[in-house]
This record gives structure tokens, sequence and C-alpha cells, in this order.
């Protein structure tokens, strides 16, 4: 299992929407590989919806939803956090299921 703090791919100049492609291509590599992954919001603050809808779009692209759900797990700091992502993880799976 590989841990990657979200934090880390926080740019002090970029938007939340670059800063959710780079935290999405460091989830795609790691899934590459063949690691499972545990991404931690731990020290994120506002986060907007568009942020998450960004992350799990790209990585539902690239690896499909049903290995986004059984291989990356998402840890948060704060319940405002979680039900943000939670919006955008049921957004982005019913997207999901539409093309499919």
């Amino acid at each position: 299992m590989v841990k990657i703090k979200a934090k880390d791919y926080q740019g002090t100049q970029g938007s939340a929407l670059d800063d959710a492609v780079n935290l999405a291509d460091a989830v795609t590599q790691a899934l590459t590989s063949g690691s499972d992954v545990d991404v931690s919001f731990s020290g994120m603050m506002g986060l907007p919806t568009s942020y998450f809808n960004v992350l799990l779009m790209r990585l539902a692209e690239t690896h499909g939803f049903d290995a986004v759900e059984r291989r990356v797990m998402f840890q948060f700091s704060l319940n405002a956090q979680r039900t943000t992502f939670q919006r955008s993880f049921d957004a982005v799976r019913n997207s999901s299921a539409l093309k499919a």
C-alpha cells in the first residue's frame, strides 16, 4: 500500500484544479505500478467539490471507477471534507455507470 498525502501535491501558485490533477497523476503512478493507494487529506482546508470531481473523474477515466473503489482508500481529517468528497464520489460513480 502506497501512502500519499494530498497536501504534498498542493501548489503554492496553481489552482485547486491543478492540485487535483497533480494528485491524480501521483495516484495513477502508484496504481499503474500495481500498488493499492491510501490518500490522506489531513491538513487541507476548504477543498471545493470541483477538486474532488477532477480527482475522481481523472482516476475513473484512467483506471475505471470499479478499480478506484477497490484500490484507493481516502482518509479525511474533517467531516466537511468527507461530505464534499462523498457528493463528488456519488456523482462520478453515477456518471461512470451511465457510460458503461
